[in-house]
């Protein structure tokens, strides 16, 4: 099995809630098994802080490829929302790295997604089911102190 990773970010109606419908449903595709999710942050972003992003992020287990989980993964955000840029009640999941894979999927995709792990939020979460020296020196860099854990809690699928 190969191990992904997934960020998880909406906006802040019921972002517990909508968190952990995203996790039960990426845990209920063909083949993939969710085994870490990292806490929940809290990110203000710079054109909008009256609303903002709560991030986390997956760690899952998959016998599929990462074009099938990605588009596994496309399947899912049409049932839970699409981009929370667009709409606050919006869930967008993005798959992040794939063990093994880097190059072009559908869509124009290109894992790993650097411009998405530059973003502090989803480095944080990351890094808080990941160990990696070179992502944590990458978020210490980034770091401008506007991450925040929130305190709430994610339930795991068994």
């Amino acid at each position: 099995m190969a191990q992904a990773y997934i960020g998880i970010i909406v906006k802040e109606r019921n972002h517990t809630e909508r968190i952990n419908r995203a996790v039960w449903a990426i845990h209920a595709q063909k083949d993939t098994r969710v085994s870490a999710v990292s806490r929940i942050y809290k990110t203000l972003p710079p054109n909008d802080a009256k609303h903002p992003f709560f991030t986390a992020a997956a760690r899952i287990e998959t016998d599929l490829s990462a074009e099938a989980l990605y588009w596994g993964l496309l399947e899912v955000k049409k049932t839970l929302g699409q981009a929370p840029e667009n709409d606050d009640c919006a869930t967008a999941l993005e798959l992040l790295t794939f063990e093994g894979f880097e190059g072009a999927l559908a869509n124009g995709v290109i894992l790993p997604q650097e411009k998405l792990l530059n973003r502090p939020d989803i480095l944080a979460a990351l890094l808080s089911i990941y160990n990696d020296a070179n992502y944590r020196k990458r978020f210490r860099a980034l770091d401008d102190g506007s991450v925040r854990v929130t305190g709430d809690g994610l339930y795991l699928p068994l």
